[in-house]
């Protein structure tokens, strides 16, 4: 159960995103969830998709590419959920996807939104995201991007996944909320929180909407 959980744990994040397998902007949605489903309607009125000038064709075109084949894999899953041995297909791929960053971050450092474009940055992003068997990577990633953030090269909601999810992996309370685990039962369950009482604070100045319409999201697409 925890392996499974894991390896579709970013779905949450995908859901704001043409990439994700569910449609969430249903009329099911909006009742189970009416304050999530219209603050993910905002976000999506607030980031249209207009056309970019692409610096760099040939890394847009391999980080979409991977990012397709990383989400392929994880909707295998979501829509076959008693099939095993789609895990050991996502393992694999995030592993060469993980051999690839190792050596796009080392050579390059994180793309710029003139090389890939807003959406190309999103989807490294995944990657990394993704790229839990390097912890140090992923570290090393969020200090490039985190400077990018006042530059609107980078979301701040990107950044708040990603130090949770290095948070988490540490062993130490995450600080936006965003990361679930199981428990000893396999049941999901909310990972440890640093300072819980000022957490939709925190969460707000990331630009994520509250805690307990995040929570309901989850409960949507994961059952109770």
């Amino acid at each position: 159960m925890k392996e499974l959980f894991l390896a579709i744990c970013a779905v949450t994040l995908l859901a704001t995103t043409s990439a994700f397998a569910r449609d969430l902007s249903d009329e099911a949605f909006a009742k189970a969830c009416p304050s999530d489903a219209a603050w993910m309607s905002a976000q999506k009125e607030a980031k249209p998709h207009a056309a970019e000038q692409i610096s760099n064709a040939p890394l847009r075109a391999e980080i979409y590419k991977r990012f397709d084949a990383d989400q392929a894999a994880r909707n295998a899953i979501i829509a076959n959920p008693a099939d095993k041995s789609l895990v050991a297909n996502v393992n694999r791929i995030d592993q060469s996807n993980l051999m690839w960053l190792r050596q796009q971050i080392q050579s390059d450092g994180f793309p710029s939104v003139a090389e890939v474009g807003h959406k190309g940055i999103f989807e490294i992003f995944m990657l990394i995201q993704h790229a839990d068997r390097d912890r140090a990577l992923q570290t090393k990633a969020l200090k490039l991007m985190e400077p990018l953030v006042d530059s609107n090269e980078v979301s701040k909601m990107d950044v708040a996944f990603l130090t949770d999810r290095i948070l988490v992996a540490e062993g130490r309370p995450q600080r936006y909320g965003t990361q679930f685990g199981t428990d000893e039962r396999g049941d999901r369950t909310l990972s440890p929180v640093e300072d819980p009482a000022s957490l939709d604070k925190r969460r707000a100045s990331m630009g994520l909407e509250p805690e307990n319409d995040y929570k309901c999201r989850m409960d949507f697409i994961f059952g109770k």
